[in-house]
Order: C-alpha cells, then sequence, then structure tokens
C-alpha cells in the first residue's frame, strides 16, 4: 500500500520544518509505521542536541496523521485536518530524545466511531527496537480538507 516516493509531507496537514515524521514506511487499515530522524534540537528547546521527550506526542500524533493520509490518497480522496484531542498516561523512558537518533513510531487503532473520534495505541521505538515512549492517543478528524500540495 505504501508509496516510498510520495513525500510526508503530501500525507499530513503541516508544512515546512513542523513536519516532524519523515518517512511513513508501514500502512495498514488500522496501523501505521513511521520513522523519523530527530533533528533541529533549537525550535523546541535551548539545546542543540536534544529534543524533550514530550515531542514524542507530536511524533505520534503526526504518525497518525499520516496514515490518514495514506487512506486518503489510496481512495484518491484529499487529506483532511484532525485534531489531536488528547493523551493518555504519556510514558518516556527518556529526557530527550538526542539529534542524530532516528526513532521508529508505531500506532494502532483501538476504536473508530462514526463521529471522525478515534483513539489509538502508540509507541515510540529506539532503532534496536527498545520502547522509548508509549501513549494512547484521542483524536478528531474534521471534515475540513487541506491542500497538502502547497506545503514546503
Amino acid at each position: 500500500m505504501i508509496d516510498s516516493t510520495i513525500p510526508v509531507e503530501s500525507l499530513v496537514p503541516h508544512a515546512g520544518n513542523m513536519v516532524l515524521i519523515d518517512r511513513l514506511i508501514e500502512c495498514g487499515e488500522n496501523f501505521a509505521v513511521a520513522e523519523v530522524d530527530v533533528l533541529n534540537a533549537d525550535r523546541f528547546s535551548g539545546s542543540q542536541d536534544q529534543v524533550p521527550s514530550w515531542i514524542g506526542i507530536e511524533y505520534m500524533a503526526q504518525t497518525i496523521a499520516a496514515m490518514a493520509g495514506e487512506h486518503a490518497r489510496h481512495d484518491s480522496e484529499p487529506v483532511k485536518a484532525g485534531l489531536l484531542l488528547g493523551t493518555r498516561r504519556y510514558w518516556c523512558e527518556l529526557a530527550s530524545f538526542t539529534v542524530g537518533q532516528t526513532l521508529t513510531v508505531r500506532v494502532k487503532e483501538l476504536l473508530r466511531g462514526d463521529t471522525g473520534l478515534a483513539s489509538f495505541e502508540c509507541i515510540i521505538e529506539s532503532a534496536d527496537g527498545s520502547p522509548l515512549a508509549k501513549a494512547n492517543l484521542n483524536v478528531f478528524q474534521t471534515d475540513q480538507t487541506i491542500d497538502t500540495s502547497a506545503t514546503s
């Protein structure tokens, strides 16, 4: 299902340096896997080499957005805006992620309502597969479409 030539920027409703995930590497009906190359730490903290671990919630949310964007692309539909409503029990093994590190983000849909509300189980893993962060995210997909062709 994944076309690796499709830039992730065309799947998520973010622009420029606010696109934090780098690659959608796997996507199924109710799951997705993305990779993040940890870069540009200074936009989130005063550190040049560390990104605060709470940014992991956004890595998870953007992986969910990329999954929805890939489903829309596959169905020849426009990408829709989504909202992160909240998280439960965000746990992270680290205080920060290190610039240069590659992370794997896995999301799995737990439930979806007809109204656009959904809940996902999310995990961030290190390059060796060790769990670094876990959370359940609650999201809402709106009917508002996003023009991702103009993002850069």
